[in-house]
């Protein structure tokens, strides 16, 4: 199992919030074996029901984004007309964007709200997995993955189980099990590439800054993959989930 439980004995805010997820995870497993009578891969299931009640309470969060980013596609045509009308202008561009934002009552940045309040749910969940892998809870299959605790079943491992410990031509964990958590990863990258795609407002191809930046994002699930891959698979598999309800809520709210 991994090693070393974090905030066993700490009483500061940060550590109280993540011990509170942590007893939250239990008690959601505790009625996944008990009420809805589910007695195999429970973790699993319980992460996935996790992941559907943090939505539940961030779908404000998350209506506010959808209806931002639809606003923001409808200004498109007014947006290339200022641009047309002050080509030679800049600042002009600025003040009548900003006034054509206000008359519309749009907020360009409301479509981050929903990534920014899953930050710290992500990172209390990261840890309560790793605690919840120490105590060898996450020890089971889900699907096809050999268990929610690996491939990392040892703290500080990172990619390792990837790239260390082969033996001829064979890696440590086995082809079987390599396969299988290496499609974690590659589904995230699916799935995260989608949702940004329905979330993401049009780019203007004139905004140098704007087009910059949507070629930074697009390396942004790669990052997401990697990160997955270094991690126990019971994250994954929260942040999997967490994108295909974002594509559900888009897609149910249009």
């Amino acid at each position: 199992a991994i090693q070393g439980r974090t905030c066993v004995e700490d009483t500061g805010w940060w550590c109280t919030a993540q011990n509170g997820f942590e007893s939250l995870m239990v008690k959601l497993h505790g009625i996944v074996e008990g009420p809805l009578g589910i007695k195999e891969n429970t973790y699993g299931w319980t992460i996935i029901l996790f992941t559907f009640l943090c939505r539940m309470l961030t779908f404000p969060l998350n209506y506010i984004s959808y209806a931002s980013s639809d606003r923001v596609k409808a200004l498109k045509p007014y947006m290339e007309k200022i641009k047309e009308r002050y080509a030679e202008d800049q600042t002009a561009q600025n003040i009548a964007t900003a006034k054509l934002y206000e008359m519309s009552a749009t907020n360009p940045l409301a479509g981050c709200l929903p990534s920014i309040a899953q930050i710290p749910v992500f990172i209390f969940l990261y840890r309560s997995v790793l605690n919840l892998a120490f105590e060898n809870e996450l020890n089971e299959p889900f699907f096809w993955l050999p268990s929610l605790e690996g491939p990392t079943f040892d703290a500080g491992r990172g990619i390792g189980w990837l790239t260390e410990n082969w033996v001829d031509g064979t890696p440590s964990l086995g082809w079987h099990d390599t396969l299988c958590y290496l499609l974690v990863p590659i589904a995230l990258v699916i799935t995260q590439s989608l949702s940004m795609q329905i979330m993401q407002p049009p780019v203007d191809p004139n905004d140098e800054g704007a087009v910059r930046t949507q070629r930074i994002l697009k390396y942004l699930p790669l990052m997401i993959g990697w990160f997955s891959a270094n991690v126990p698979a019971g994250l994954g598999l929260y942040w999997m989930t967490s994108n295909l309800v974002s594509v559900g809520s888009s897609a149910a709210t249009k």
